[in-house]
Formats: structure tokens, C-alpha cells, sequence
């Protein structure tokens, strides 16, 4: 099982009004749910997650990796 899961609270181009509140922190949930779930049912789990909390940000070029990431599957 593949799982890419994205969350971006903060938009820097945009105005602060368009910031979110919770989607770096649901795309942590998703991605440990999915990975927990999975437990079982599939061989191995690859997990990439992009957010404003994770190691890697979700920028233009982090997408297109994790996006090639995906093409694994």
C-alpha cells in the first residue's frame, strides 16, 4: 500500500484568511490510520507525508517527488 497524504494549514501567497486549521494535522491522522489499518491486509506500507508540521513541506517540488513516489506503486 501507497499512501501520500498532504496537508497545508498555510498558504503563503494567499491572504491568512484562506489558512486552514486542522489539514497538516488530518494528514497525519490519515496517513497513521491508513498505516495502521493496513497492518495484515497488504505486504509493506509506504507512507510519504507533506505538511506544514512534517519534516518535508509541501512545496512544488516535494509534490513532484512524492508524486514519483506514487508511480511506484
Amino acid at each position: 500500500l501507497y499512501v501520500l497524504a498532504i496537508g497545508v494549514n498555510a498558504f503563503p501567497n494567499l491572504p491568512s484568511t484562506f489558512n486552514l486549521a486542522f489539514a497538516a494535522q488530518d494528514a497525519d491522522a490519515m496517513a497513521e490510520t491508513l498505516k495502521r489499518r493496513a497492518q495484515g491486509h497488504y505486504a509493506n506500507t509506504f507512507v510519504r507525508i507533506l505538511s506544514d508540521q512534517a519534516d518535508q513541506k509541501p512545496d512544488r517540488a516535494s509534490i513532484l517527488a512524492a508524486l514519483e513516489f506514487m508511480q511506484q506503486a
